[in-house]
């Protein structure tokens, strides 16, 4: 609820919405979004529930929509330990679970905070551009 109370106050446009809840089980009807982001959320749960994560982001977005995601690159971190972070990915990982549900995934890299496009291997974080 914190985090909501602060995005809402900080990013007030018409056009998003703030909700809490659960990311395996979305209040949403199947095709309601254009765009689902989901930052640095991936890493927090359990690879079941990771996976439940993405089946619901590919139900909810359009047929022409977008879900675009980010994850830590598990290769720069081998040495931090995050003790709220569940699993940490390697990219050919994230990779493989990504493709399977979506036919168009597109990656970037973020190193020394800029991202770019395609997956460098000292990448601190993975972003992935997905369609259905």
């Amino acid at each position: 609820p914190d985090s909501i109370a602060f995005a809402a106050s900080a990013y007030r446009h018409q056009n998003i919405r703030w909700s809490l809840g659960d990311v395996t089980k979305l209040p949403y009807p199947e095709n309601e979004f254009d765009i689902y982001v989901s930052f640095e959320v991936f890493e927090h749960l359990p690879a079941e529930i990771a996976v439940r994560h993405i089946e619901e982001a590919r139900r909810v977005i359009k047929d022409s929509g977008k879900f675009i995601l980010s994850t830590p690159n598990r290769e720069m971190r081998k040495h931090i330990r995050n003790p709220f972070h569940t699993k940490e990915y390697a990219f050919d990982e994230f990779r493989e679970i990504l493709e399977k549900y979506f036919g168009r995934v597109e990656f970037y890299s973020m190193t020394d905070f800029r991202v770019e496009k395609g997956m460098k291997a000292r990448a601190y974080d993975m972003i992935a551009v997905c369609g259905k």
